[in-house]
């Protein structure tokens, strides 16, 4: 079975009970699991890529790991490795079972979900029945509160118009360090940002369209995309900058402002001032 998407399937949530499962930066291509005992922690060894997604099955009693374009079923107690499924053509972002334990689900940068039968390698005893769903009552006062949360931002370098790449490239940090004290926002780590479109061999070169930004947006797993310029004209520095909506691919918001004398303005003054107008502070 398969769906195919525009875009790269980045993340599949699952919370289950069960010991720990802990994926090292230093070590990207290993799992560990750390049982209820924390003196004990086993590691399980066989990607030949980084192991970007983890998933318990509901008992507990067996693991999917997602790696390369690679998933591995694992026994958890014993450390063996049950079965690996192949079949996708890029990186495994996303791993997870199904409720009853006897399918998972995978979604990767070939922009594919795959949906695999694992009971074959499960026996029936091993994963205990799913419970039927509760029915909660429901009115017609019941209200359904909207979700909350910050939108997650992500912002891209700047382009240096009369101002140098270096230059450009300190008030984009600068200008994300507002925007995260401004709390308005879950600003995405430049670090991250940069990371990922590497492994993806996402050239920035060239991507100058809100379009563009925001296919950058659904790689990194951003809601909005912050894009803009630094120019220089005479003795005035300009600030113009806008928000994309990844979703839709268009312009949400706009600002610029002028501040006229040293960079050194737009770095004290003019940057705090353009993130108040863009967030809609006055």
């Amino acid at each position: 079975m398969k769906r195919v998407y525009r875009y790269f399937v980045l993340l599949l949530f699952l919370a289950c009970a069960g010991p720990s499962i802990i994926v090292q930066p230093d070590q990207p291509n290993k799992v560990i699991v750390l049982p209820d005992d924390p003196a004990l922690i086993r590691t399980f060894e066989g990607h030949t890529n980084r192991v970007r997604s983890v998933a318990f099955s509901p008992a507990g009693r067996h693991a999917l790991s997602g790696g390369g374009g690679t998933i591995k079923l694992l026994e958890v107690f014993t450390g063996r490795l049950i079965r690996t499924f192949e079949g996708h053509t890029n990186w495994v972002y996303s791993v997870a079972f199904s409720p009853d334990g006897r399918q998972a689900l995978s979604g990767s940068g070939d922009n594919t979900l795959k949906l695999w039968d694992v009971s074959p390698w499960i026996k029936p005893a091993e994963e205990p029945p799913v419970p039927p769903p509760a029915v909660a009552e429901v009115t017609s006062s019941t209200e359904v509160s909207p979700p909350t949360g910050r939108p997650a931002l992500a912002i891209l370098d700047f382009k240096g118009v009369g101002v140098s790449e270096q230059e450009a490239q300190l008030l984009t940090i600068r200008l994300g360090t507002h925007l995260v004290q401004s709390g308005v926002y879950r600003v995405i780590e430049r670090e991250e940002v940069q990371q990922i479109l590497v492994e993806q061999d996402f050239q920035l070169t060239g991507c100058t369209t809100n379009e563009c930004a925001a296919e950058i947006g659904q790689l990194i797993g951003a809601r909005q995309i912050l894009a803009g310029t630094f120019g220089k004209l005479g003795s005035t520095y300009t600030i113009d900058m806008r928000i994309i909506d990844v979703e839709t691919g268009s312009i949400m918001r706009t600002t610029s402002f002028d501040i006229r004398g040293e960079i050194d303005r737009v770095l004290t003054e003019g940057l705090a001032e353009a993130v108040r107008r863009i967030i809609g502070s006055n």
